[in-house]
């Protein structure tokens, strides 16, 4: 998948959200609603993959390539590889 083919993250950023909503604590609802009020997407997309870990959701395959190709643009986010990694449980990402 090439970087031009890849969602905006705001527009991943809310489908991850709408994904996982019924399954949000109300802390971390608001919170993610307040990081995507505000653009800062990496704290959304870590939540939301805390939440899929610990409520064992399926994220469909085009989000997780997604991310995938999030990581590899944003390598800032290294630690983001092992979180990615335990959500979907596939082999290390990044």
């Amino acid at each position: 998948m090439k970087a031009t083919d890849r969602p905006r993250e705001s527009t991943l950023a809310w489908e991850l959200v709408e994904h996982v909503l019924d399954h949000l604590t109300a802390e971390e609802r608001n919170t993610a609603f307040v990081d995507l009020g505000v653009g800062d997407y990496s704290p959304v997309f870590r939540c939301v993959l805390e939440v899929v870990s610990r409520e064992q959701i399926s994220l469909p395959e085009d989000m997780v390539e997604m991310l995938r190709g999030w990581l590899e643009d944003y390598d800032r986010h290294r630690d983001f590889g092992a979180i990615l990694e335990r959500a979907v449980g596939d082999a290390p990402v990044g």
